[in-house]
C-alpha cells in the first residue's frame, strides 16, 4: 500500500492550504525521506511556507513563507501521464523567477524540472491514482 502525505502550507498573509502527494513507498520512514525531497524541490519554485505534514501519523515541519507568498496565486503545468491522459500539475504560490513576462511558466527552468522529476517514472512520488508524469506540455499562472 502506497503512503500518501498531506502538507499544510501558509502564505505571507497567514492563510493556509493543503496539498496532497502520493508516494510509491510502503515504509513510513522512506516516504518521509521522499516527501522531504519533494519539499526541497518545491521550495525552489514556490514561495509557500510549510506548517505541517500528515502521513499515517502527523509530523510538524517548519518553513517560513517567502516575501510576497500569496495562497491565491498558483501556477499549473499541463503534463501527460503514463496512462496517456493530460493532468493539471499545480504549483502553489510560485516564485516570480519561474514565471515568464507573458505569464507562462518556464518549463525549462532547472528548479521546475527538478520538481517534475520527482513525479516521473524513476521518481518516488505519484499523482492521480498512482500515475507518473511522462511529459510537460506547458505551464501558466492560474487565473
Amino acid at each position: 500500500m502506497a503512503i500518501s502525505a498531506r502538507i499544510t502550507m501558509v502564505d505571507d498573509f497567514g492563510r493556509s492550504l493543503t496539498k496532497g502527494v502520493e508516494t510509491v513507498d510502503t515504509v513510513i520512514a522512506t516516504a518521509i525521506t521522499h516527501v522531504s525531497a519533494y519539499l526541497t524541490a518545491l521550495n525552489a519554485v514556490s514561495d509557500a511556507g510549510w506548517q505541517k505534514q500528515d502521513y499515517l501519523a502527523a509530523g510538524v515541519i517548519s518553513q517560513a513563507p517567502g516575501s510576497g507568498a500569496n495562497r491565491d496565486v498558483g501556477a499549473t503545468l499541463k503534463v501527460t501521464l503514463d496512462n496517456g491522459k493530460n493532468y493539471a500539475f499545480r504549483i502553489p504560490m510560485p516564485k516570480a523567477s519561474i514565471i515568464n513576462a507573458d505569464g507562462s511558466v518556464d518549463v525549462a527552468d532547472a528548479d521546475v524540472l527538478a520538481l517534475v522529476a520527482l513525479f516521473e517514472t524513476a521518481g518516488y512520488l505519484r499523482v492521480s491514482d498512482g500515475n507518473f508524469i511522462t511529459a510537460v506540455l506547458s505551464g501558466s499562472l492560474d487565473k
